[in-house]
């Protein structure tokens, strides 16, 4: 008798779950053959696309002293052809902030400070390096051998002035600008 009703329980369930599967697949829409799309193949008809000949601009904001440093590089061979959303899904953590053909504009949020601060300047006639730290007074951190005579007019008054520079990388280019 235990046994019949153990039975009857098992059978009784296992319909339940059969019927129950049968009653959900039948109420579910069925997909339209014409909807149906190869997967990247419409999306990619118009949309825009980072050119061979576009620049890329990396925007870095340091939270900390709130700055935004800058680099613009020439798009790598990798990234020509990108759409918007395959950029976005290489780049998790950056904001793309402008995309067109020619330029694309990504930004990240970094916490703390931004590189060391530089300053060009003029010591005894000579292109001078100096460091700001802390909002101390700036330092000599290199003297280089480039007299300010050769230099145009603009650029000597503004090296005079002082030309504020952040980052050592930003201060390698520059440095190097002047020496060619």
């Amino acid at each position: 008798m235990r046994r019949g009703m153990l039975l009857l329980a098992v059978l009784i369930f296992f319909s339940s779950l059969a019927f129950g599967y049968a009653s959900v697949r039948k109420n579910m829409p069925k997909p339209d053959a014409q909807e149906v799309l190869p997967p990247m193949e419409q999306a990619t008809k118009e949309e825009t696309v980072i050119g061979a000949q576009a620049e890329i601009v990396y925007q870095y904001y340091y939270t900390e002293d709130q700055i935004t440093v800058e680099q613009i590089e020439p798009v790598q061979d990798f990234m020509t052809g990108l759409s918007l959303q395959q950029v976005q899904s290489i780049y998790h953590g950056w904001q793309v902030v402008f995309f067109s053909q020619d330029k694309v504009i990504l930004r990240c949020s970094v916490e703390g400070r931004s590189d060391e601060s530089f300053l060009l300047g003029e010591k005894d006639g000579f292109l001078a390096v100096f460091i700001e730290k802390d909002g101390k007074t700036p330092e000599l951190y290199e003297c280089t051998d480039i007299p300010l005579s050769i230099l145009p007019e603009t650029e000597r008054q503004q090296i005079q002035e002082g030309v504020s520079i952040l980052g050592e990388e930003n201060l390698a280019k520059i440095l190097s600008d002047y020496m060619s």
